[in-house]
């Protein structure tokens, strides 16, 4: 099923700029840092990869990260297990990338799901804000540098909002 809606999500918003625009796919890795409820986590590791449609100075993104973390280590409390979590996150939004020459930084705001298991409900909504830039390589390639957060509404037991941040670097293919 969920592979079902990723690939609807992205046949949609890959219409929604003309033909004339450009189209890239971005391979990145980083680190996943846990905020708030997540404190009980420690700093992990993500990968995931992005679709963009762009139409300077606009772009749209279709992104999925999957992030990794173990739960820390307490004295106090050996029942507590080293459990490693997976955070999952399928986001889409409008990105403005300001061009420099041969560097363009860029701001994005995206809206999503996040699949975690906090309690019975896995898959919750959130947004995505975010800061980075495109280094030119050459016409194919760019490197990608960017850093978000995500904060995402869970419901039922520990009910609230739930947000890290991750930091992403990775390759860009223009096509």
């Amino acid at each position: 099923m969920k592979n079902i809606f990723f690939l609807f999500v992205l046949l949609i918003f890959t219409n929604v700029f003309s033909q004339s625009s450009n189209n890239s796919v971005t391979l990145n890795t980083g680190i996943f840092l846990p905020n708030t409820d997540l404190g009980l986590y420690n700093v992990g590791w993500n990968l995931g990869a992005e679709y963009q449609n762009y139409s300077k100075p606009w772009a749209f993104f279709t992104e999925l990260n999957i992030n990794e973390s173990k739960r820390k280590e307490y004295k106090e409390y050996p029942e507590l297990t080293r459990e490693t979590k997976t955070f999952i996150e399928l986001t889409a939004g409008p990105r403005y990338i300001f061009n420099i020459k041969n560097v363009q930084p860029f701001i994005d705001i995206g809206a999503g799901l996040y699949n975690v298991h906090y309690s019975r409900n896995d898959v919750h909504f959130g947004i995505s804000t975010g800061i980075g830039t495109f280094i030119n390589i050459n016409k194919e390639f760019d490197i990608i540098i960017k850093a978000k957060y995500h904060p995402h509404i869970v419901f039922g037991d520990g009910a609230g909002i739930v947000d890290y941040f991750g930091i992403y670097a990775g390759i860009k293919y223009n096509f």
